[in-house]
Protein backbone atom coordinates (compact mmCIF):
# COMPACT_ATOMS: atom_id res chain seq x y z
CA UNK A 1 0.00 0.00 0.00
CA UNK A 2 0.98 3.52 -0.77
CA UNK A 3 -0.10 7.38 -0.41
CA UNK A 4 0.43 9.77 -2.68
CA UNK A 5 1.69 13.10 -1.20
CA UNK A 6 0.88 16.91 -2.50
CA UNK A 7 3.16 19.27 -0.99
CA UNK A 8 6.73 19.94 -0.44
CA UNK A 9 9.01 19.24 2.60
CA UNK A 10 11.60 21.63 3.73
CA UNK A 11 15.03 21.04 5.96
CA UNK A 12 14.13 17.00 5.82
CA UNK A 13 15.86 14.26 7.52
CA UNK A 14 16.11 10.27 7.57
CA UNK A 15 16.88 8.91 11.12
CA UNK A 16 17.60 5.27 11.46
CA UNK A 17 16.14 5.22 15.04
CA UNK A 18 12.80 6.17 16.64
CA UNK A 19 13.12 9.25 18.19
CA UNK A 20 11.99 10.55 21.45
CA UNK A 21 9.10 12.93 22.27
CA UNK A 22 12.12 14.95 23.89
CA UNK A 23 14.38 14.67 20.60
CA UNK A 24 11.35 15.31 18.19
CA UNK A 25 10.46 18.49 20.25
CA UNK A 26 14.35 19.61 19.71
CA UNK A 27 14.42 19.01 16.65
CA UNK A 28 11.40 21.14 15.61
CA UNK A 29 12.73 24.26 18.17
CA UNK A 30 16.29 23.81 16.19
CA UNK A 31 14.01 23.83 12.79
CA UNK A 32 12.31 26.74 14.01
CA UNK A 33 15.27 28.94 15.20
CA UNK A 34 17.75 28.14 12.21
CA UNK A 35 19.22 30.94 10.74
CA UNK A 36 20.71 30.31 6.97
CA UNK A 37 23.51 32.85 6.80
CA UNK A 38 25.52 33.34 3.60
CA UNK A 39 28.82 34.09 4.88
CA UNK A 40 29.13 33.42 8.30
CA UNK A 41 27.68 30.07 8.33
CA UNK A 42 24.13 28.70 10.66
CA UNK A 43 23.38 29.80 13.57
CA UNK A 44 21.16 27.70 15.87
CA UNK A 45 18.51 29.11 18.25
CA UNK A 46 20.14 32.67 18.82
CA UNK A 47 19.42 34.58 21.65
CA UNK A 48 21.00 37.83 20.27
CA UNK A 49 22.16 37.66 16.19
CA UNK A 50 25.07 40.28 15.50
CA UNK A 51 26.06 40.62 12.23
CA UNK A 52 29.74 41.97 12.01
CA UNK A 53 30.51 44.73 9.62
CA UNK A 54 31.44 42.89 6.25
CA UNK A 55 29.69 39.92 6.93
CA UNK A 56 25.81 39.18 5.68
CA UNK A 57 23.14 37.04 6.21
CA UNK A 58 20.15 35.70 4.53
CA UNK A 59 16.62 34.71 5.47
CA UNK A 60 15.15 31.55 3.72
CA UNK A 61 11.86 30.03 4.34
CA UNK A 62 9.48 31.11 5.94
CA UNK A 63 8.32 32.08 9.96
CA UNK A 64 11.78 31.98 11.46
CA UNK A 65 11.32 33.61 15.01
CA UNK A 66 14.78 34.68 16.74
CA UNK A 67 15.49 36.88 20.00
CA UNK A 68 17.35 40.15 18.71
CA UNK A 69 19.45 41.33 15.78
CA UNK A 70 21.69 43.75 15.65
CA UNK A 71 25.22 44.83 14.37
CA UNK A 72 26.72 46.91 11.13
CA UNK A 73 26.36 43.90 8.82
CA UNK A 74 23.55 43.57 6.15
CA UNK A 75 20.46 41.29 6.29
CA UNK A 76 18.85 39.89 3.12
CA UNK A 77 14.74 38.41 3.59
CA UNK A 78 13.77 36.67 0.30
CA UNK A 79 10.46 37.88 -1.65
CA UNK A 80 9.01 34.13 -0.09
CA UNK A 81 10.44 34.52 3.12
CA UNK A 82 10.01 36.28 6.71
CA UNK A 83 11.46 37.08 9.59
CA UNK A 84 10.11 37.76 12.56
CA UNK A 85 12.31 38.98 15.75
CA UNK A 86 10.51 38.59 19.55
CA UNK A 87 13.77 40.56 20.59
CA UNK A 88 14.73 43.81 18.92
CA UNK A 89 16.14 45.35 15.54
CA UNK A 90 18.91 47.38 15.58
CA UNK A 91 20.65 46.59 12.65
CA UNK A 92 22.95 49.11 11.78
CA UNK A 93 23.97 48.23 8.36
CA UNK A 94 21.51 47.53 5.14
CA UNK A 95 18.47 45.23 5.10
CA UNK A 96 17.37 44.20 1.73
CA UNK A 97 14.76 42.08 -0.44
CA UNK A 98 11.58 42.32 -0.25
CA UNK A 99 9.76 39.53 2.66
CA UNK A 100 7.55 40.47 5.88
CA UNK A 101 9.62 41.44 8.43
CA UNK A 102 7.82 41.72 11.84
CA UNK A 103 9.48 42.93 15.48
CA UNK A 104 8.59 43.50 18.76
CA UNK A 105 10.91 46.34 19.53
CA UNK A 106 12.81 48.58 17.38
CA UNK A 107 16.15 50.33 17.72
CA UNK A 108 16.58 53.91 15.51
CA UNK A 109 19.52 54.35 13.89
CA UNK A 110 19.03 52.04 10.02
CA UNK A 111 18.98 53.55 6.68
CA UNK A 112 17.49 50.52 4.80
CA UNK A 113 16.02 52.58 1.84
CA UNK A 114 16.99 49.63 -0.63
CA UNK A 115 14.26 46.94 1.93
CA UNK A 116 11.08 47.06 -0.22
CA UNK A 117 9.33 44.92 2.27
CA UNK A 118 6.78 44.92 4.37
CA UNK A 119 8.22 46.54 7.82
CA UNK A 120 5.40 45.26 11.14
CA UNK A 121 6.05 47.11 14.53
CA UNK A 122 4.21 45.17 16.41
CA UNK A 123 1.67 45.82 19.42
CA UNK A 124 3.03 46.93 23.04
CA UNK A 125 6.64 47.67 21.07
CA UNK A 126 9.44 49.68 22.50
CA UNK A 127 11.10 52.17 20.25
CA UNK A 128 14.64 52.84 21.16
CA UNK A 129 14.99 56.61 20.00
CA UNK A 130 18.19 58.03 21.21
CA UNK A 131 21.45 56.06 21.71
CA UNK A 132 23.34 55.97 25.20
CA UNK A 133 25.11 59.03 24.53
CA UNK A 134 21.51 61.10 23.79
CA UNK A 135 22.34 61.48 20.00
CA UNK A 136 19.14 61.05 18.48
CA UNK A 137 18.27 58.14 16.05
CA UNK A 138 16.70 57.96 12.89
CA UNK A 139 15.63 55.17 10.38
CA UNK A 140 14.30 55.19 6.81
CA UNK A 141 12.88 51.80 5.08
CA UNK A 142 12.25 51.86 1.40
CA UNK A 143 8.71 49.74 1.63
CA UNK A 144 5.54 50.23 3.90
CA UNK A 145 5.96 50.26 7.52
CA UNK A 146 3.02 49.20 10.11
CA UNK A 147 2.22 50.65 12.90
CA UNK A 148 0.95 49.63 16.25
CA UNK A 149 -1.97 51.47 18.21
CA UNK A 150 0.36 51.45 21.14
CA UNK A 151 3.87 51.56 21.93
CA UNK A 152 6.38 53.10 24.48
CA UNK A 153 9.10 55.69 23.28
CA UNK A 154 12.55 54.97 25.07
CA UNK A 155 14.21 58.44 24.97
CA UNK A 156 17.60 58.34 27.46
CA UNK A 157 17.07 60.91 29.82
CA UNK A 158 20.07 62.99 28.71
CA UNK A 159 18.51 63.55 25.60
CA UNK A 160 18.05 67.28 23.95
CA UNK A 161 14.48 68.74 25.47
CA UNK A 162 12.31 68.89 22.88
CA UNK A 163 13.86 67.04 20.10
CA UNK A 164 12.35 64.81 17.74
CA UNK A 165 12.80 61.81 15.57
CA UNK A 166 11.80 60.46 12.31
CA UNK A 167 10.84 57.33 10.78
CA UNK A 168 10.94 57.74 7.00
CA UNK A 169 9.27 54.99 4.63
CA UNK A 170 7.28 54.89 1.31
CA UNK A 171 4.33 54.47 3.34
CA UNK A 172 2.48 53.94 6.22
CA UNK A 173 -0.07 51.93 7.74
CA UNK A 174 -1.23 53.62 10.88
CA UNK A 175 -3.67 53.30 13.64
CA UNK A 176 -6.67 55.92 13.86
CA UNK A 177 -4.91 57.92 16.23
CA UNK A 178 -1.19 58.18 18.59
CA UNK A 179 -3.02 58.52 21.85
CA UNK A 180 -1.69 55.20 23.15
CA UNK A 181 2.11 56.06 22.35
CA UNK A 182 3.86 57.43 25.47
CA UNK A 183 7.60 57.88 26.72
CA UNK A 184 8.61 54.88 29.62
CA UNK A 185 8.13 57.01 32.22
CA UNK A 186 4.54 58.08 31.20
CA UNK A 187 5.03 61.42 29.95
CA UNK A 188 3.08 62.59 26.91
CA UNK A 189 4.69 61.90 22.81
CA UNK A 190 3.69 64.20 20.07
CA UNK A 191 3.18 62.38 16.97
CA UNK A 192 2.52 63.17 13.40
CA UNK A 193 2.21 61.12 9.48
CA UNK A 194 4.00 63.73 7.51
CA UNK A 195 3.29 63.71 3.65
CA UNK A 196 2.14 59.89 4.15
CA UNK A 197 6.16 59.33 4.07
CA UNK A 198 7.75 60.78 7.53
CA UNK A 199 6.55 59.66 10.95
CA UNK A 200 7.64 62.59 13.33
CA UNK A 201 7.93 61.24 16.93
CA UNK A 202 8.56 64.64 20.16
CA UNK A 203 8.69 64.72 23.55
CA UNK A 204 6.33 66.84 24.85
CA UNK A 205 7.73 69.86 27.25
CA UNK A 206 7.82 73.08 28.95
CA UNK A 207 4.67 74.41 30.18
CA UNK A 208 1.38 74.13 28.74
CA UNK A 209 -1.31 77.43 29.12
CA UNK A 210 -4.76 76.40 29.99
CA UNK A 211 -7.09 80.12 29.16
CA UNK A 212 -10.71 79.61 30.42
Amino acid sequence: MYRRYLGGFDEFKIFNVALTDAEVAEEYAQRSRTLDTASVGTVPSPVNVSLDAGTSAEVLGYGHEYGSLSGAGSMSVGPASSLTLDGTFALAGALTGCGTVSVANLALGSNTSTYSGDFVIKENARIVVSDGNGNLLSSVFGGKVVLPKKAVVQWEDNCPSGGSVTIMATSFEQPSDFSEWQGRHGEEMRISVLNGTTLRIRKCSGFTLLIR
